[in-house]
């Protein structure tokens, strides 16, 4: 009897140390808050900028009708020289992308006929960065040169628009730069040299306002043309032809 009493007694012992040893395990372990955060199994994606919205273009709209026909029919009124008849065309066109550097340049010249040198160089400056188109910048430096309307002198921008229209092989625009070469300005320094070979060049090209301006240089003479009476009946000579031709293509149009 006595040693069954010892038994349950030693059962008793081990039990309670094995409730014991439980509960310590259970305080050992971290108590999760219920305020706390659970982890999510998600990318972070707090660090990534959000996407900027890309507003669209607004195109611009022309009327439905705008088709070529409209400024083919601009272009043929200029060319015969109904310029008051193809300016209200090209100004129903001028910001759309159906005007080309020939049509621009035509505008700009109308714009220069009734007085609005602002607008005359506007257009030409577009007609010149479409194709480098060498009539419009011979304009633009013709412009610049004479400081015309509110538009200031200056004479060193329009020396550079004649050299590029010269080297594009514009008569006019080699005649300008001569010209300014041969009198100077308060900006560019006179050189007659320069000056006579790009006169030459021209003259002999056919270019009639310098061969009427050589022609008086050898009647006269000057320090790079010796008086020359038979030099100046060649640039005469010419000068004269040229008119005559100049005028039967004007009657011929």
């Amino acid at each position: 009897m006595l040693w069954i009493l010892l038994a349950w007694g030693s059962i008793n012992i081990q039990a309670q140390n094995l409730r014991t040893s439980s509960v310590h395990k259970r305080k050992a372990r971290p108590s999760i808050s219920k305020n706390q955060p659970k982890k999510s199994f998600h990318k972070k994606t707090s660090h990534l900028k959000p996407k900027r919205k890309v507003k669209a273009l607004a195109r611009p709209t022309y009327p439905n009708k705008m088709t070529k026909e409209g400024l083919e029919k601009a272009d043929s009124l200029f060319k015969t020289g109904q310029h008051i008849k193809a300016f209200p065309l090209y100004l129903d066109y001028k910001d759309t992308p159906l005007m080309k550097a020939s049509s621009l340049k035509n505008l700009a010249i109308c714009f220069k006929e009734t007085g609005d040198f602002l607008n005359a160089q506007r257009y030409f400056k577009r007609a010149y960065s479409y194709d480098s188109d060498p009539e419009s910048a011979t304009e633009l430096g013709k412009i610049q040169l004479l400081g015309i309307s509110t538009i200031p002198k200056n004479a060193l921008l329009a020396k550079d628009y004649f050299e590029m229209a010269y080297r594009m092989g514009n008569l006019e625009a080699g005649f300008q730069l001569g010209r300014l070469y041969w009198f100077g300005t308060n900006q560019i320094e006179t050189n007659l040299p320069r000056a006579l070979d790009i006169l030459t060049d021209v003259g002999q090209k056919g270019n009639f306002e310098a061969q009427w301006m050589l022609a008086n240089l050898y009647t006269k003479g000057s320090p790079v043309t010796p008086k020359n009476l038979s030099e100046a009946k060649k640039w005469y000579r010419l000068y004269n032809q040229s008119i005559s031709s100049k005028n039967l293509t004007l009657v011929n149009n």
